[in-house]
């Protein structure tokens, strides 16, 4: 198929199969939206661990006050997230277009994977040996709330709301539009791991992310009529 001409900056609307640059270089467009989400979610975690980034070696980070920092921006990037995945799905592969009041099932997905951050790292304060030294703390700090920590959880999540949201548009167009015969094949993102690329365009019962900083996908094709 050709790429069409006309390349508007799409953003996160939802594209639809009846639009004539459906086509347009969907794998090249995936990846773009993918890194700007990601960014967003970065950007409010890293918002929220930045000030604790100081060396102190008598406590560990106030989790309650990097929480209440953190959870409300964060809630509504993922639901957006999970919205904006239900739209381009319902678009693809629906009857008609999402109604504009529709929302994807409510999820505390930011509160809870703040409580699991809090658990893991009080694990890891506990378990350093004493007294702790300032090389020890700055790893701690690093490992718990650096930047390689943000990327990890940007990524992760996008990944989950993403599928949440279209897992969600599944349930409502086989309720509500009585779409039937979509089947879910894995779908690689560029670069993904060997794991990952064993399973590329396959029919299977593995849903992503497959494992941490994973950004693979599905995409969901219409089952032969026998």
């Amino acid at each position: 198929l050709q790429r069409c001409n006309s390349q508007p900056d799409r953003g996160s609307a939802a594209v639809s199969r009846f639009d004539p640059c459906f086509y347009w270089e969907n794998a090249t467009l995936d990846v773009v939206n993918r890194d700007k989400k990601e960014k967003k979610v970065a950007s409010i975690v890293r918002k929220g661990f930045k000030p604790f980034r100081k060396l102190d070696t008598r406590r560990q980070p106030p989790w309650a006050q990097i929480r209440r920092a953190i959870v409300d921006d964060l809630d509504k990037q993922l639901e957006w997230i999970r919205l904006d995945s239900a739209r381009n799905l319902v678009a693809r592969h629906g009857t008609d277009p999402l109604p504009a009041d529709w929302r994807p099932k409510p999820r505390n997905r930011a509160r809870d994977l703040l409580m699991d951050l809090q658990d893991v790292s009080r694990s890891r304060w506990l378990a350093m040996k004493r007294p702790r030294s300032n090389e020890d703390i700055n790893a701690y700090l690093k490992k718990n709330l650096g930047e390689d920590r943000v990327r990890t959880i940007a990524i992760t999540e996008v990944a989950i709301a993403h599928q949440q949201g279209e897992q969600d548009a599944l349930e409502y167009m086989r309720k509500v539009q009585k779409v039937k015969g979509l089947r879910a094949r894995w779908k690689c993102y560029p670069g993904c791991c060997k794991r990952c690329r064993a399973l590329d365009g396959k029919f299977t019962r593995n849903k992503p992310p497959l494992h941490v900083r994973c950004r693979c996908s599905q995409e969901y094709v219409q089952r032969k009529a026998t």
